[in-house]
């Protein structure tokens, strides 16, 4: 009988990349189910909050930019049918003629403006400047309330002017100083010729009505017959 050997058998280590049982190691970037890991996505920056704004064509008027956004604007449009009652159809009722459309109208309801931080007039920093669409400028014969292109961000809606203001003083300090105010513009839509032409290279500031429809709810085409505002 062979002499016994007084060392045991030690047994081999596995590789690095293989464990005990023999399987490999999967790689550092792959889970251990054998699924690639999906590569992750870069974080997107938050866009810069877009103003709604009424930008005043050719510069006749100081800007209107809202300071918080309206969370809706409803457009509405009428049409006009001519009807004589002794000019029934069969079924009786009285025969009806297109005779045209009215402009679009909308309204920018419940901008709130507020100065409370600052402790300045409302008056004076929002309020007078909103005033001068609904008075006449003073350019030679021209003399009208400005004309406005309502935009928002990259959506640029129709040529329009101002049909009423309202606003309503509900904050003042101890000296009496409004700093906070609900303002209520409603727009009208006028036709593409009655924006002004610009004094000077590239056109009206704005480009004048693009196309002259609005966007989600806009006119397509533009002004009613009768409808704009001529200088």
């Amino acid at each position: 009988m062979p002499p016994r050997s007084n060392q045991t058998d030690t047994p081999k280590a596995p590789p690095a990349n293989q464990s005990n049982n023999g399987a490999k190691t999967p790689p550092a970037n792959q889970p251990n189910n054998g699924t690639k890991a999906q590569p992750t996505e870069p974080k997107k920056l938050n866009p810069q909050l877009a103003k709604a704004t009424l930008m005043a064509c050719n510069n006749e008027a100081p800007d209107i930019e809202v300071m918080f956004n309206p969370t809706e604007i409803s457009f509405s449009r009428s049409v006009n049918w001519e009807s004589k009652d002794g000019n029934r159809g069969t079924s009786l009722l009285p025969k009806i003629n297109f005779s045209g459309v009215q402009p679009y109208q909308f309204t920018l309801q419940q901008l709130l403006f507020d100065t409370y931080e600052t402790k300045e007039s409302v008056l004076t920093k929002y309020i007078n400047n909103i005033k001068k669409g609904v008075e006449t400028i003073q350019r030679g014969n021209d003399q009208r309330p400005p004309v406005y292109i309502f935009m928002w961000g990259n959506n640029k809606y129709f040529p329009c002017v101002i049909d009423s203001l309202t606003y309503t003083l509900t904050m003042f300090l101890t000296d009496g100083t409004p700093v906070r105010a609900l303002v209520d513009i409603q727009l009208r839509e006028v036709d593409k010729s009655d924006v002004p032409p610009s004094k000077g290279p590239g056109g009206a500031r704005g480009g004048g009505a693009r196309g002259g429809g609005a966007r989600g709810g806009g006119a397509t085409g533009g002004g009613a017959r009768g409808g704009g505002a001529r200088r």
